[in-house]
């Protein structure tokens, strides 16, 4: 066998398969990581058409001259070597994601790039490959495509890393005129603040234009392009981003909304590099946006259920663009985008910085290519408006075409009852009740929870401790967001690593827990198709147990649940925006699904029905990032909208860890509840309870953290002083305005 083996790595030529492995056994530089990798370059040499793949579970490089070296030696030589594909092994929870990030975008310029978390399976998507074209099923298709954006979908990530290891050419094309030149020039308003310029005209139509420049080009180069915008209305405004690369600041479009309220509409442009980030901004926050417009470019993510327009346009002459990412990147668009190809025109001539290097030779000007983009950017938008998007309302009388779950708990039996007729909303005098929330829960039969489970004589009390199912099943209304589907039937979601389902028996363990309500709207509930989903609904149904948050159609998924608690009506409501890339299906007014929430649209709705039906409104939330305490700038923006719109509570999952709570106008946000029982991570979780009182002249809402640990599939009550001190700790570190004293209460505090 022909093989290379060291301290740091081994490297071999696996027959049977046809490719290179490399396998790091530690973390190394220069020679000890060089050496591997040039016998790695080797053996593709020798074996043309072979494959490789890199094993970094334990190991890769640490040294920012050997990044240099793979970038500008290693992986220009794989690409003429005649390998094709190229596929990394990693660990689920990958240390070095960021650097690993980087290295995928490289190598996808000269490669087809795959990634899994175990050999054979990595082999076998590899392997595939030529049938999943062949066939051209779209479900086929979609997986395919969906493999292969991992690396790219994270180029935000690889160029933070770039900027920290100082890898970064100085070298840039620069606008023909300096500002100061195209102010005078112009006879539309150029107003340059601090590192923005903002063009526009006398006419203003009310949307605004964010453009992001390409690649190594000086910004100001693009004046031109948004003085010929301007003059049909559009208030134009242009970044200067960190080393003249958008990829630097691909949220820049954040701050500038934010301090231009006045603009109602938003459409973001960009042109090569930028047009990319622009679209990878789109795919994240497509609520915030009316359309996205391309030049030269092609998206990198998913963009197909953002419900925003999408308008490309491409020179005719352009040979800077790579043809086959372009042809790609119509996969990751809705059918109603248009691709507009403006002949004579090249990739540089839609910025003033001259003649690109690589460039085909443009037959119109400059001047012409502004002036036609513009056009066309005009007569496609028009004047759009998001507020004609349609909404649907759950009528009152409905409810009773949703089964309602019989009190199983006989502690409340005597304060709880459910609305099944109508809902009531009696003014008594005094109310006094108690809801609890429990995070994400998993009862897939092929998981670690159940298998251990499975080995446990007392079932789910050996799996969550007594005192905190006691709590469970004591509150008047118990809610868990269930992250999986109960059925027998169906096959795994195309393009999902992690696909979960359990027997619809299990359900009983939601019983036994004192479960009364189900979110539904999360990233896992439709994983085993539209078959496995009913089988859920009908599940819950049969066992009277309440979902909400998704549904048979978008009515049902859309719909406030309403519960009648001491003479008071509470609705929940639940939505979901969990996903990077969007496999879990929106519901529609004629197909089964979740209720989305990327554009807010609907789910505002939903709040504000509730709110005129109910005396208090709990929103239900699954977003935010997996396994960060760091709150994504979309969950503190969403969160407050929700509860402008009538939420009294907002809280959320998905995370698998805590994050934190703030208050906002006196009503709290609770951003994650942690996992209650998902998997064998020590992870700090928690149970909340809410408090809703009325006695006499006090009347008010309490908010209590149950602390408790996830170790080992056992999810136990925090034991000790110390315990629940270190976790009260922990949370009001990571919170806004919060204090948690030592029986767990919050209260708001000033900032």
């Amino acid at each position: 066998m022909e093989e290379f083996d060291s301290l740091y790595a081994n490297v071999k030529y696996v027959e049977k398969d046809n490719l290179v492995l490399l396998t790091w056994k530690r973390f190394c530089s220069h020679e000890d990581y060089r050496q591997p990798t040039s016998y790695a370059l080797e053996l593709l040499q020798s074996h043309q058409g072979a494959c490789f793949v890199v094993d970094a579970r334990n190991g890769f490089e640490d040294d920012k001259e050997d990044v240099e070296w793979g970038f500008t030696y290693l992986l220009p030589a794989i690409g003429k070597s005649g390998c094709k594909k190229a596929g990394f092994i990693m660990n689920e929870v990958c240390d070095i994601q960021d650097e690993m990030n980087m290295w995928f975008v490289e190598f996808q310029k000269y490669v087809t790039l795959y990634q899994d978390t175990d050999y054979e399976a990595l082999v076998l998507k590899m392997k595939n490959t030529k049938q999943i074209k062949q066939k051209k099923s779209l479900k086929q298709k979609s997986k395919f495509h969906f493999l292969k954006v991992i690396g790219i979908a994270f180029a935000l990530l690889l160029i933070l890393l770039v900027v920290v290891s100082g890898i970064y050419l100085s070298d840039y094309y620069h606008s023909t005129k300096s500002i100061e030149e195209y102010i005078e020039q112009s006879d539309l308003s150029i107003v340059q603040e601090d590192s923005m310029i903002i063009v526009s005209g006398e006419k203003d139509n009310q949307v605004g234009v964010i453009f992001y420049p390409g690649g190594k080009v000086e910004y100001t180069a693009y004046i031109p392009l948004l003085e010929e915008l301007a003059k049909y209305g559009y208030t134009c405004y242009l970044p200067k981003m960190p080393g003249n690369l958008a990829v630097f600041s691909v949220n820049k479009a954040d701050s500038i909304i934010m301090e231009h309220p006045e603009t109602t509409r938003w459409i973001l442009a960009g042109h090569s590099l930028g047009g990319a980030m622009a679209a990878s901004y789109a795919s994240e926050n497509s609520e915030k946006l009316t359309g996205l417009i391309l030049m030269g470019a092609y998206p990198v993510s998913d963009l197909s259920n953002t419900g925003i327009k999408i308008l490309s346009i491409i020179g005719s002459e352009d040979l800077i663009t790579n043809q086959e990412n372009y042809e790609t990147g119509k996969t990751y668009v809705s059918s109603d985008a248009e691709y507009y190809i403006l002949e004579g025109g090249n990739h540089g001539y839609f910025g003033d910085y001259g003649m690109q290097d690589g460039d085909g030779t443009g037959t119109i000007t400059p001047k012409q290519q502004w002036e036609q983009t513009a056009a066309k950017i005009s007569e496609f938008f028009g004047f759009v408006d998001k507020s004609t998007i349609e909404t649907s309302s759950y009528v009152v009388e409905d409810l009773s075409k949703k089964e309602v779950a019989v009190d199983k708990k006989e502690t409340a039996v005597d304060k709880k009852e459910m609305a099944t007729d109508s809902i009531s909303t009696n003014n008594i005098e005094n109310y006094d009740f108690q809801l609890a929330f429990g995070g994400d829960i998993n009862f897939d039969e092929n998981w670690g929870t159940m298998e251990f489970y499975n080995q446990q004589p007392g079932g789910i009390e050996d799996c969550i401790s007594s005192d905190l199912i006691a709590i469970m099943q004591q509150a008047d209304i118990m809610c868990l967001n269930n992250e999986f589907t109960y059925s027998n039937e169906g096959t795994p979601m195309n393009g999902k690593l992690y696909t979960f389902r359990a027997k619809p028996e299990r359900v009983s363990i939601l019983e036994e827990l004192g479960v009364d309500i189900v979110n539904l709207a999360n990233n896992h509930i439709y994983d085993y198709g539209k078959i496995a989903f009913g089988d859920t609904i009908d599940v819950l149904k049969e066992s009277e147990i309440n979902y909400v948050g998704a549904g048979a159609d978008l009515k049902e998924a859309s719909a406030p649940i309403y519960f009648e608690v001491d003479g008071k009506t509470i609705a929940y409501v639940a939505a979901s925006r969990a996903e990077k890339f969007k496999l879990t299906p929106q519901a529609t007014k004629d197909s089964p699904g979740i209720l989305l929430c990327y554009d807010t649209t609907q789910f505002l709705a939903t709040i504000k029905e509730a709110r005129e039906n109910a005396d208090f409104v709990i929103a239900y939330v699954h977003w935010g990032t997996e396994y960060s305490f760091e709150l994504e700038q979309v969950q503190q923006t969403d969160g407050r909208a929700f509860i402008d719109a009538g939420a009294d509570v907002v809280i959320g999952a998905h995370p698998h860890c805590l994050q934190g709570m703030e208050y906002y106008k006196g009503k709290p946000i609770i951003y994650s509840l942690g996992n209650l029982w998902f998997n064998e991570k020590t992870l700090d979780t928690m149970l909340l309870e809410l408090h809703f009182y009325k006695d006499g002249d006090a009347i008010g809402m309490d908010v209590k953290v149950i602390p408790a640990i996830q170790k080992e599939y056992q999810t136990k009550g925090a034991s000790t002083t110390e315990e629940k001190e270190r976790i009260f700790s922990f949370l009001e570190s990571i919170s806004i305005n919060v204090e948690i004293d030592d029986s767990g209460r919050v209260r708001e505090i000033e900032n």
